[in-house]
């Protein structure tokens, strides 16, 4: 916004070209047109959050029957499926659009105050089967030797999740996953622990993605 001095016609008001003309309490002014948002710019902010929405919650239904056991019920008034929406809306969903993708090893799977595993890997070295390992850490923290891993596969280009609460013990350093659905298809890995009595989970560690045999 500019002032300036009324010439022999006086003050101008409206609008000419770029500008608009006004007064207030006998000073004369200008200023610039306010430029107009787009509609475009706007409605591709929204497709593109849309896109996000659709991506994110594609994969949260695929493994539903998994969070409610890997996620704790929330204090706040949120389902167990918004709290792992958000989740991986903040923190997982890569890419430009319409290119937008999951970055997996950023998922979590599984969240609480169980102590995780310990160089966990998962390998697949027979048909139908992934064989997940970890080291022991019995005694560090809050790990019990009775823990149970819960072993989980996701195949994206199924969109379907498998997992098992093993029973297997932390301290067995090993247990399988069967994963038969998934032979011949790519997957992404995860491990985590329940405690003994089921109220305890660890937050997930991804082990990769590996092809199914």
């Amino acid at each position: 916004m500019a002032k300036y001095n009324p010439g022999l016609l006086g003050p101008f008001s409206g609008r000419i070209g770029a500008v608009i003309g006004s007064s207030w309490k006998g000073i004369c002014y200008v200023r610039s047109k306010p430029r107009k948002k787009k509609k475009r710019d706007v409605s591709l902010k929204i497709e593109i959050q849309r896109a996000k929405f659709k991506l994110a919650a594609s994969f949260v239904k695929a493994i539903s029957s998994l969070l409610a056991i890997t996620f704790p019920e929330p204090k706040a008034r949120m389902t167990l499926r918004n709290k792992a929406l958000s989740s991986v809306l903040q923190q997982a969903i890569t890419g430009d659009y319409p290119d937008l993708r999951i970055a997996y090893s950023k998922v979590l799977m599984a969240s609480g105050f169980l102590s995780r595993a310990v160089n966990p890997a998962a390998t697949c070295t027979s048909p139908g089967v992934i064989d997940f390992t970890w080291k022991d850490n019995a005694g560090y923290g809050n790990a019990e030797a009775a823990d149970r891993p819960v072993l989980i596969a996701y195949c994206e280009s199924l969109n379907a999740c498998t997992f098992i609460v093993s029973d297997a013990l932390r301290s067995a350093e090993t247990a399988s996953l069967p994963v038969k659905l998934f032979s011949g298809k790519e997957v992404h890995t995860w491990i985590s622990f329940l405690s003994e009595n089921g109220k305890d989970v660890a937050i997930s560690s991804y082990t990769g993605a590996l092809a199914v045999v």
